[in-house]
């Protein structure tokens, strides 16, 4: 019972000081408390709420042009850690769940090249493919170890670390061969056709 009531004064004091992510409590102490007043039978208040699942409050600051990259850092971090709820970052049900824009088609000159391009309409992910997107190519049990999505390309040996260890961060030390083998996992997973852009 203090600690509910030591959580909902620095749930009051986190509000009325300006939703610093810095001052946050860790994901596991938040889950602790919720256990907690679970098991007490008692529902927090919205303060506490806000505090113990700050994702909203989180996704909001970002929206905030003033806010600097560095906070901007931050935030991110947090939302990882609390589980990052945007579309567009996360996987639903094993499944990258990816954001499209469209791109409208026309005439496209190169520069260089003396020639027109008529291009048709197409999509492109909004965001780049994040770790945990790609966590879930190489978990899957037909995902990277499948010799299918390997065809005519060299598999990649070893599994490389991304440098970024936060879900919602993009994947990177992944090789041209690794991106191909993901787009055609994830083809077949969405019944649509997926591709690296070209030029």
């Amino acid at each position: 019972m203090r600690d509910i009531d030591h959580a909902e004064e620095e749930a009051r004091r986190w509000k009325k000081g300006g939703d610093n992510p810095q001052e946050l409590w860790l994901d596991s102490r938040a889950k602790k408390l919720l256990t907690a007043l679970k098991q007490f039978g008692k529902h927090p208040s919205p303060e506490l709420q806000r505090f113990l699942r700050p994702q909203e409050v989180l996704i909001a600051r970002l929206n905030e042009h003033a806010v600097s990259h560095q906070e901007r850092l931050l935030i991110g971090q947090k939302l990882a850690e609390f589980s990052d709820p945007r579309p567009g970052v996360g996987v639903n049900d094993g499944v990258p769940d990816i954001v499209w824009i469209e791109i409208h088609g026309g005439q496209v000159k190169l520069e260089g090249v003396d020639y027109i391009f008529d291009l048709k309409r197409f999509y492109m992910a909004k965001f780049p493919v994040t770790n945990a997107q790609f966590e879930a190519f190489l978990n899957a049990q037909d995902g990277y170890d499948n010799g299918e999505w390997w065809k005519d390309i060299e598999q990649s040996h070893g599994r490389e670390q991304s440098k970024w260890q936060e879900a919602n961060c993009p994947r990177e030390t992944v090789s041209w061969y690794d991106a191909v083998a993901f787009c055609r996992w994830l083809s077949a997973k969405t019944g649509t056709n997926i591709r690296l852009p070209t030029e």
